[in-house]
């Protein structure tokens, strides 16, 4: 497998100390900082996708295809993930509601039984 190369390894670091001034290298660090918080918040106004790779994720796990790559990908090109999104949130709410439903009954159980 390769190796991927990173910001510290000896032959990027002196390659982007050779390519770049002191000052592009700060702005380009406060350049990936901006694009980072603009794509922190775009993720946070759309949690739908997060939903949406969630149940992806869990259908690649359950039926664990050779090609993964190309499992999910069919997944998300083929399935209606408004819907999907739409489905996992509500079996979340309902477990939710459940669970508080057995909460109470415990408290009330509970209750009943001091007396």
């Amino acid at each position: 497998m390769n190796k991927i190369k990173t910001a510290d390894s000896p032959a990027l670091k002196e390659a982007v100390d050779a390519v770049f001034t002191p000052e592009e290298k700060q702005k380009l660090k406060e350049n990936l900082i901006e694009e980072q918080i603009n794509q922190a918040k775009y993720l946070q106004q759309h949690p739908e996708i997060e939903t949406v790779f969630k149940v992806a994720l869990s259908e690649l796990v359950k039926k664990q295809p050779e090609n993964c790559v190309e499992f999910f990908c069919n997944y998300l090109a083929t399935n209606d993930l408004t819907q999907i999104s739409q489905l996992y949130d509500a079996q979340q709410e309902d477990k939710q509601r459940r669970a508080k439903q057995n909460e109470k009954e415990e408290q009330e159980l509970a209750l009943s039984r001091k007396k």
